[in-house]
């Protein structure tokens, strides 16, 4: 259903379902999702724009999720725009998290994610943006080398902090039709003993052309 209450102010909601299938050990193993979200976008002023997604799912027979939800407001001036972002997630383990063959941990918990975001963006021939964010995860879910057998296996890490920032710069050139880019990415994520975790560096360069 889409509704729009006047020029400034629109909303969609939307409504999905999933059911998902295992075979483990000979038994049937399945998980049915039902949820809804609802997205908002406002214009405030002529420069100045709200977006928002809140999301429930629920579970049959398993515990249900929190809210989730997205924030977002941006003002823009010309080639200029300045935004912030909130955003809140979890979830629940795959299927294959709890059951994968000489690897699944039933004993997993549910994940839980907080992220706040501040940039800034110059729109133009010669783009470029800056970025800062901080948040954490609790819970977080990662599949690692047991110690015992060396097989992988995912495990709850605990509490995770996330921090960094990101620099990316495109140009065009030949009447737009060819862009170049580059982006540089610092992310500092560290466990309860302020270790790195393995699967994020600490920096991280790209570029590309088009």
């Amino acid at each position: 259903l889409i509704q729009e209450i006047n020029p400034k102010l629109d909303y969609q909601i939307n409504l999905f379902g999933d059911v998902q299938k295992a075979l483990v050990s000979n038994r049937d193993i399945d998980r049915k999702l039902f949820g809804g979200a609802l997205l908002l976008n406002y214009q405030l002023t002529k420069n100045w724009k709200v977006n928002g997604v809140f999301r429930k799912e629920f579970y049959v027979n398993e515990n249900d999720l929190p809210f989730t939800l997205d924030l977002n407001s941006s003002y823009q001036v010309h080639k200029n725009k300045v935004y912030g972002r909130f955003y809140k997630n979890a979830r629940i383990p795959t299927l294959n998290d709890l059951y994968w063959v000489n690897g699944g941990n039933t004993n997993l918990k549910s994940e839980f994610s907080k992220t706040v975001y501040l940039g800034f963006k110059h729109l133009a021939k010669w783009s470029y943006s800056f970025e800062l964010f901080k948040g954490n995860i609790d819970q977080m879910i990662q599949w690692t080398p047991n110690a015992e057998n060396g097989l992988w296996q995912p495990e709850n890490i605990g509490f995770v902090n996330r921090e960094g920032f990101n620099v990316e710069s495109t140009y065009k050139i030949v009447n737009d039709k060819i862009k170049v880019g580059g982006l540089y990415a610092f992310v500092e994520a560290t466990d309860n003993h302020g270790y790195q975790l393995i699967y994020t560096p600490n920096h991280q360069f790209k570029w590309w052309l088009e």
